[in-house]
Parts: C-alpha cells; structure tokens; sequence
C-alpha cells in the first residue's frame, strides 16, 4: 500500500519561485504562474474561463506541452519573473 507524508499547509504553500509571467507567441503574456515547494505550480490563464482551451486554445496548449514535457513555461526578458 502506497503511504503519503502529509505535510502542514504553510509547509507547502512555501513559494519557491516568484510570480512568473509566461509567454507565447508574439511576446504576448499568456498567463501566470506560482511555483510551490514540492513542485506544486499553480497557473492562471488569462481571457480565459472555466474552458480555457475553447477560448485560449494556443495560450492552453502552451502550458500543457510544459507540463507533459515537464518543462518550465516558456517567460520572456520584456517579462522576467518578478522580484
């Protein structure tokens, strides 16, 4: 049987990485990210609503290739991650 540690709430939601502005085409901002302690990276789409790959289909794709990829989303100098 497979048995989790369970760590506190403020354990967790320990930042690791500010506030990241990701990209894609165009140098347009895509979205943001936060990346927590453990992994845990929690994105926001913007212009987009609960369907976001109906009304942001590439912004969408963006953010999943990274994640099957496991690679960082795609940030831009003219948007460096906030200090």
């Amino acid at each position: 049987m497979l048995k989790f540690q369970w760590h506190s709430l403020q354990e967790l939601l320990v930042l690791m990485l500010p506030l990241l502005f990701f990209v894609v085409v165009n140098s347009q901002v895509a979205g943001y990210a936060m990346t927590y302690k453990e992994g845990l990276t929690f994105a926001t789409v913007r212009n987009s609503g609960s369907k976001v790959g109906l009304h942001q289909p590439e912004r969408a794709f963006t953010m999943f290739k990274s994640f099957l990829d496991n690679t960082p989303l795609p940030s831009s100098p003219y948007f460096p991650i906030s200090s």
